[in-house]
């Protein structure tokens, strides 16, 4: 587990946090959430999730992120309990943002 905590809790959901385009895991798995922890970190960003190692292939998402467009309180949470066979992969159009994606 990428947590401490979890590991002692038996939380069920590893996590990463993701302030530019990263891989956020290898392999299979399941993408349980995508937190958006600060939208005024990343106005104007969008955010892809890739179902692969890289920004390629499956897109699972598409994240718009501006604050001028969009009316709710941090953090904000979105649920996709999907099936990921390559892995998860974060793309950021900039490189700027502030989120958390669950998975196990």
């Amino acid at each position: 587990m990428d947590n401490a905590v979890g590991s002692i809790l038996g939380f069920p959901w590893d996590y990463k946090h993701c302030a530019a385009s990263t891989l956020v895991r290898t392999g299979a798995c399941v993408l349980h959430a995508v937190v958006i922890n600060d939208i005024s970190l990343a106005d104007g960003v969008k955010v892809t999730i890739y179902d692969n190692t890289e920004a390629s292939g499956d897109v699972i998402a598409i994240i718009n992120i501006d604050a001028t467009k969009t009316h709710f309180v941090n953090p904000v949470t979105l649920l996709y309990d999907v099936k990921c066979e390559k892995g998860i992969y974060a793309s950021f159009s900039a490189d700027e943002g502030d989120i958390t994606i669950t998975y196990k």
